[in-house]
């Protein structure tokens, strides 16, 4: 079904847009010399025969690491095979003492745990910074590739087809998240898929085949899926029936056809990224969203190898409604003769629902694993098991940007909603620190002491809802999105700098205290002051922003509301 032609190459370092720096980022004298490896056959943009060098470009961007613990940017300003880079403020510390290591894109690095993107971008007749990595005792570092490469050339007999986005994923091998090296090739865990976006305007394909370029790290690939997403919403999937192999720095040619785009009447919510929370609109009508992701799939702090591990989709029985937010069942996720309108597929990893109407409700949904006893695929709570949940958040519009300091942050709180009658569901949601999941601020805008139920651990000294000693694991990070992160794509939370910059009042939001009051519940305080988490932890405390500028540290059991700042 797939035909396969394996070449030798590497990938081209293209020109890439490069956002515009701050104006106190200054590029320093200390410089770094850095070449790529050559190419021996092919180039992507030459012929089969001749090869090209692979050409470094003025804007690139490097990271570099040393033996003492530092670490920065570093850009060139120049084009060719050598080019020097140096360092750039305000993006870590200078690189010192040797041996040092190398990593490009820069956002490679990935605060230190170095990781496949998720997401690529389409370049035409190229490929947009294919990782690369280099390690040495002194400033000079010779670049090498850590992955191969896929050119799918897609062809289709429908009229007026845009590729939007192609998703690549095997039944046995990751092909993004955080990697380890092995003899200079990316080696992922797992079997986390890859995208990548082409552009809102989307690629339009016709007859003539088009050529799409992946990199994914050195593997044997079974079951290699292709799906293909236009911009009408259409979809299509072929699944390989061979084993499909990519080498390191080499090229590996499929060339298939596309001629069954059907429109599958569901809005993709993970379509670009993945998250705890996905805003849905208020459009009544089907959303799905791939439910074999923990989180964005970023680092796992709490696991013993750092790294988040999918879901497999045969390891899920189901999904269910865990609560909806609203004065009846059935607003946020519609439901038919007394069943929501909700359901898993074990073919596709994707949950489907459906909205009733346009009122602005969030709901709660987990898939789960049958346990011993119960009805198959139903969920029962005392005897199966949930392996993970989102937040639908139902929004009418936006949520939109507000800049504080040079950062952007999202005009409302993490769960806010507009109801006229219900003026306190505009305090968003409350969390306790490093968990994803909500709990509800104050039923009443003007009343203390609601209580809910909380985790909390009553022989702990700061009452935590996890053992203490885990705290020093950071479920939520300041320098990268972890898969705790409660916010959706785009959005994390806030670290203690950044939310220093806020300078005006935000909602009032009261918080939930960690103090046992009655029955291990716990009651909400200061309903007339605004708390916010921040991702900045000292020891066994975390940092909290109060609406009257000041930030102090508090347990991590507290619940305190969250204001999301862009990735």
């Amino acid at each position: 079904m797939l035909a396969v032609l394996g070449l030798v190459a590497v990938a081209a370092c293209v020109k890439e847009p490069v956002p515009a720096e701050p104006e106190n980022q200054t590029i320093t004298s200390s410089t770094f010399t850095a070449t790529t490896e050559p190419a021996t056959k092919t180039a992507l943009s030459g012929n089969d025969t001749e090869g090209y060098s692979i050409l470094w470009q003025d804007g690139d961007r490097i990271q570099i690491a040393d033996n003492a613990g530092h670490a920065g940017q570093y850009a060139t300003g120049s084009t060719g095979e050598k080019a020097d880079f140096s360092f750039v403020s305000d993006t870590g510390t200078e690189a010192a003492t040797g041996p040092y290591q190398a990593w490009y894109p820069a956002s490679l690095y990935n605060g230190g745990t170095p990781t496949l993107p998720a997401t690529q971008h389409y370049t035409t007749g190229n490929i947009a910074e294919s990782p690369m990595y280099a390690s040495s005792e002194s400033k000079s570092l010779e670049f090498k590739n850590l992955c191969g490469i896929i050119r799918l050339n897609i062809s289709t007999t429908q009229t007026g087809r845009s590729v939007r986005r192609i998703i690549l994923s095997a039944s046995n091998k990751a092909m993004s998240g955080p990697y380890t090296l092995a003899v200079n090739a990316a080696v992922v865990s797992g079997t986390a898929g890859v995208t990548l976006d082409c552009g809102n305007a989307g690629v339009e394909i016709g007859t003539v085949a088009k050529a799409f370029h992946i990199a994914v790290p050195q593997a044997d690939y079974s079951d290699l899926k292709i799906t293909v997403v236009t911009t009408g919403g259409e979809v299509q999937t072929r699944t390989s029936n061979k084993t499909i192999s990519v080498s390191r720095s080499g090229i590996t040619d499929i060339t298939l056809p596309f001629n069954n785009l059907i429109d599958n009447n569901s809005q993709n919510l993970s379509a670009n990224a993945t998250a705890n929370t996905y805003i849905v609109s208020t459009n009544a009508g089907y959303y799905r969203f791939n439910a074999t992701i923990k989180g964005n799939g970023g680092p796992d702090p709490l696991a013993k190898d750092g790294i988040a591990t999918t879901i497999n989709p045969e390891d899920i029985s189901g999904v269910t409604v865990l609560w909806e937010q609203g004065e009846s069942a059935g607003e946020a996720i519609k439901q038919t003769s007394g069943n929501y309108d909700i359901s898993y597929s074990a073919t596709t990893g994707f949950v489907t629902f459906s909205k009733p109407s346009s009122t602005e409700r969030t709901a709660c949904v987990a898939i789960f694993r049958d346990g011993s006893g119960g009805s198959e695929g139903v969920y029962d709570k005392e005897k199966d098991e949930i392996l993970w949940s989102w937040l639908l958040w139902v929004v009418a519009s936006g949520p939109s940007e507000v800049q504080y300091s040079g950062k952007y942050f999202m005009d409302r709180n993490l769960g806010s909603a507009q109801i006229s009658n219900k003026p306190n569901y505009q305090r968003g949601f409350l969390f306790q620190w490093g968990r994803k999941d909500a709990f509800s601020a104050s039923a009443d805008s003007n009343t203390n002491n609601n209580f809910t139920a909380r985790i909390v651990c009553l022989t702990a000294t700061t009452h935590s809802w996890m053992p203490e000693s885990e705290y020093s694991k950071r479920p939520w990070r300041e320098d990268v999105k972890t898969i705790y992160d409660p916010c959706p794509p785009g959005w994390r939370v806030p670290t203690s700098e950044e939310m220093g910059g806020v300078t005006v009042s935000l909602p009032d939001t009261g918080y939930y205290s960690g103090e046992s009051v009655s029955n291990n519940l716990r009651n909400l305080k200061r309903h007339e002051t605004g708390y916010y988490w921040t991702s900045t932890i000292d020891g066994a405390k975390a940092y909290v922003f109060i609406n009257d500028a000041q930030q102090t540290q508090w347990p991590q059991t507290e619940g305190c509301a969250i204001r999301p700042v862009r990735e």
